[in-house]
């Protein structure tokens, strides 16, 4: 039997062995997504303005299911000691984008569905709230 000292040093090699192509990777991801996030999401204003925002942020979350998946596939080959490419983030646009699109649209549906009520409470004239809930469902998708 393995143990757990075992798997966490080889994981730890792979890591080390890998470490600069993972920070690279990362970035990448970080700098498409804040760019996509800048230019597409109108901020709150009218109730119009807030389905155009909740119309992108689930094109958006669509489209980052894609890096999800990418970002395992980087993953499962530094584990198994491919060669980890930074460019490998973007696997799930070649191979079967459509099962990651659908994976996460069910996520992106639950989310969209809890956070109804708080966008109705939002735009009612039972008063504005504080954003700072509405970007915690956000990231929670």
């Amino acid at each position: 039997m393995i143990k757990i000292s075992q798997i966490k040093s080889k994981a730890r090699d792979c890591l080390v062995n890998h470490i600069g192509v993972a920070i690279n990777a990362t970035l990448i991801y970080v700098f498409i997504y804040a760019i996509v996030i800048y230019y597409v999401t109108p901020s709150y204003g009218s109730a119009a303005t807030a389905v155009w925002a909740e119309a992108a942020s689930v094109i958006i979350g669509l489209i980052a299911g894609l890096f999800d998946a990418g970002f395992a596939y980087f993953y499962l080959q530094m584990v198994y000691y491919d060669e980890a490419r930074s460019f490998n983030i973007f696997h799930a646009f070649r191979e079967m984008p459509y099962k990651s699109m659908l994976l996460k649209a069910v996520i992106t549906a639950v989310s969209l569905v809890c956070e109804i009520p708080l966008l109705v409470y939002e735009f009612s004239n039972l008063g504005r709230i504080n954003y700072i809930y509405l970007l915690a469902f956000q990231l929670a998708a």
